[in-house]
């Protein structure tokens, strides 16, 4: 992936469906950057740093999220009628405050987030809705990020912003995902 450095960190890059409730680990409420069109009821999620993404065929896949027992690797997908499906696979790692972004092929882009001891993570995985199954990138180079943002531009690549790092300081760089290469 193409590192963009000195990017000023930008707010607001996206429109974000706020999810989720209760305290973050990090200083703000998770955000999410798919938007519900217009018919399309938003889910109902109760679980801080849970991402919800609608998929092209009208169902929201949920992903992670911070749960009683901890950080979650568990995803579901919720119809239009608010049936819960769970999946067959989970994500390969357990995270929340992550960003889930929905690529023109109708993959599902997973970055960062936090795992299930509390650190920030620099993987990321690509979800398969033909196979509902998780897939394990790797993103070398590129900061472990978490609470950030993840904008996908028109030409399939994915702009992911700012967030925190491993020590807490805010990330004032971007990176690129390729989606020719998989990589960041």
């Amino acid at each position: 992936m193409r590192k963009l450095s000195r990017l000023p960190l930008i707010a607001g890059l996206t429109l974000a469906l706020a999810l989720g409730a209760g305290a973050s680990p990090f200083s703000a409420p998770h955000a999410q950057n798919a938007v519900a069109p217009t018919g399309s009821p938003s889910p109902t999620t109760t679980i801080p740093g849970q991402t919800a993404t609608l998929l092209p065929d009208g169902i929201w896949l949920l992903i992670g999220g911070q749960g009683e027992g901890g950080t979650l690797a568990a995803a579901e997908i919720r119809d239009a009628d608010g049936h819960h499906i769970t999946l067959p696979r989970s994500l390969n790692q357990a995270r929340a405050w992550h960003t889930a972004t929905l690529l023109p092929n109708g993959t599902v882009l997973i970055v960062g987030g936090v795992d299930g001891e509390g650190k920030v993570i620099e993987t990321a995985e690509l979800f398969d809705p033909e196979t509902k199954a998780f897939k394990l990138l790797t993103s070398p180079g590129s900061p472990a990020r978490a609470d950030h943002t993840a904008t996908l531009l028109t030409d399939g690549a994915v702009l992911i912003v700012g967030g925190l790092s491993s020590d807490g300081m805010v990330l004032r760089s971007a990176d690129l995902w390729n989606p020719q290469t998989g990589t960041v």
